[in-house]
């Protein structure tokens, strides 16, 4: 998985797409422990290489348009909100 969002950064990069200035830095794997032990269950392999790829987007950068319900590229953080909502 890890190499297919590598590729998929460069796509975003070589397309000069504005989300390739959007993305946040990954978490790192104590952030990630962090979150799993306050939810008390072990994540995904998937979820925590999604998360340490990248951190969701900044919404404020030029460019970026916010879809609506669109919690695929949400933080770690807003994820865990939107799971605690629903």
């Amino acid at each position: 998985m890890w190499l297919m969002l590598q590729r998929l950064d460069a796509f975003f990069f070589e397309q000069d797409a504005p989300i390739a200035k959007a993305l946040r830095p990954g978490l790192s794997q104590v952030d990630l422990d962090a979150a799993e032990a306050e939810v008390g269950f072990p994540f995904p392999q998937e979820v925590r290489d999604w998360y340490a790829w990248h951190n969701g987007v900044d919404e404020d950068v030029p460019g970026m348009i916010r879809l609506p319900n669109l919690m695929l590229l949400s933080s770690g953080r807003e994820a865990l909100k939107n799971r605690q909502w629903f």
